[in-house]
């Protein structure tokens, strides 16, 4: 009887302990599968998982902005752009070191040129800052392998941020186009002996339609401009391809009589001050489509088409 008695109370402990640890398993168990659960809602998606839609170059010329990238991160914005099709970069710096011509190298690397960008519009009233600029550039061009030399300049000069435009815009503008003519009548063929083929590109918006002093003439700027340039880019920044071919159909038709490469330039950062400029709220899907209507709209073979920038461009993945 006695035995019996205890072989009840050790059952029962027994079950208690066997109860506890269950439910210990099943509370580590469900603990576990919320973990999980938590961070598969969470974790950053691959770009190809979160895109949808699948684009590629459709002109000769795809390029993009490059003004700053995470020094840790430039190799999976390299690869990103390769994928894309990208085969041109503007690639802002003041240093021609060995950072520099790594840089260059590792987008050589996947067929990619890259151009110094010129983005300081004091540059048009203070051409001897300019000029040291250039004479580093050259030494710089002199003595780098061609897998790290720029393909050419890249000029994105803005008079108008300058914050006396307003009262004189006439002038600004004026001292802009004179400057543009400077440099290429002057250092386009200094520039061909560390570069031949060197590129001088020059960025404009839609609406340099003032007329200007050129060559004993009164025409409007963006004419200038284009018959002065290798190549311009239209800042044309709409958030469809319908608009940006119509706010940059002037120049694209003048472009189109000299048979000149025009590039349009798309802006995919942040406008809180006007979205309609940006393709930023508009996600990379409807982005991708309106790249692809570009050319057909636009119908003319010496087309490019550029992105505005990098960072962010990349960030709407």
């Amino acid at each position: 009887m006695l035995l019996t008695i205890l072989l009840i109370i050790l059952y029962i402990n027994i079950m208690k302990k066997l109860r506890f640890c269950l439910k210990k398993l099943i509370s580590i168990y469900l603990l576990l599968l919320a973990s999980m659960l938590f961070l598969v809602s969470f974790q950053p998606y691959d770009n190809q998982e979160i895109q949808t839609k699948t684009f590629y170059r459709s002109t000769d010329v795809l390029g993009v902005w490059w003004w700053w990238v995470n020094p840790r991160e430039i190799d999976s914005h390299l690869n990103f752009a390769a994928e894309k099709g990208i085969n041109e970069i503007y690639y802002y710096t003041i240093r021609f070191d060995r950072n520099t011509g790594a840089f260059v190298e590792r987008a050589y690397n996947r067929g990619i040129k890259v151009f110094l960008l010129l983005d300081d519009y004091n540059y048009i009233f203070d051409r001897p800052s300019f000029i040291r600029l250039i004479v580093k550039f050259m030494e710089y061009q002199r003595n780098a392998p061609e897998n790290r030399k720029f393909t050419g300049l890249h000029f994105d000069l803005e008079p108008h941020q300058h914050p006396e435009f307003d009262n004189n815009a006439a002038a600004f503008l004026q001292r802009y186009m004179n400057f543009v003519y400077w440099v290429c009548n002057t250092y386009r063929t200094i520039l061909e002996r560390s570069t031949p083929g060197i590129i001088i590109d020059f960025d404009i918006t839609e609406w340099y339609r003032m007329n200007i002093s050129y060559k004993e003439d009164l025409i409007p700027l963006y004419r200038a401009l284009i018959l002065e340039a290798d190549r311009v880019f239209i800042m044309a920044y709409r958030d469809s391809a319908q608009s940006t071919f119509e706010s940059a159909k002037q120049e694209l038709d003048f472009a189109r009589s000299l048979n000149k490469q025009i590039i349009l330039g798309v802006e995919t950062g942040r406008w809180d001050e006007d979205p309609s400029i940006s393709y930023y709220e508009k996600g990379v899907d409807y982005f991708y489509e309106q790249l692809e209507l570009l050319p057909n709209l636009v119908n003319y073979n010496n087309l490019g088409l550029s992105i505005h920038h990098m960072t962010s461009w990349f960030s709407m993945h």
